[in-house]
């Protein structure tokens, strides 16, 4: 009966570590997707920044992506790491869109410090997704019984 229970013991832990793998947040191609628009939009738009029309069209294009992947990020369950780094993008994203907005000329050197930082966090955010979905996977297979 002693060996029984001590075997129920560390089957139930074994089984923790599958209930917490398959709970985590899983990688999500629509998120993915939504990211690697803002870091594409930003790093192009780099190109534009010397043409004032263009650069607020591109910075009101990022804003509005970043607003979709923050709301897309915040409603995923067990998604807080990424739901902190959208808040802070969106957050970059809606101030210089603010700065655009308020200013009839903006420096070229501005937008393109604006767009690497977006751009910047944007890559940190693909990396969080990656390994998310990196653990995920090696997890699930540790706990499989067929290799």
């Amino acid at each position: 009966m002693k060996k029984l229970l001590i075997a129920l013991f560390f089957v139930s832990l074994s089984g923790c570590s599958v209930i917490d793998a398959y709970f985590m947040a899983h990688y999500d191609n629509n998120e993915y997707g939504l990211v690697n628009d803002i870091r594409a939009s930003s790093y192009l738009a780099q190109e534009e920044c010397g043409d004032y029309t263009k650069s607020v069209q591109n910075v009101k294009r990022i804003y509005e992506t970043s607003y979709r992947f923050q709301g897309f990020a915040t409603f995923t369950p067990r998604n807080e790491d990424t739901t902190k780094l959208s808040e802070k993008l969106f957050a970059l994203a809606k101030g210089t869109k603010e700065y655009y907005d308020t200013h009839d000329k903006v420096s070229e050197l501005f937008c393109k410090s604006k767009l690497q930082q977006i751009n910047k966090s944007a890559e940190e955010i693909q990396a969080v997704i990656a390994r998310r979905s990196e653990e995920h996977t090696s997890e699930l297979q540790s706990h499989s019984f067929i290799s």
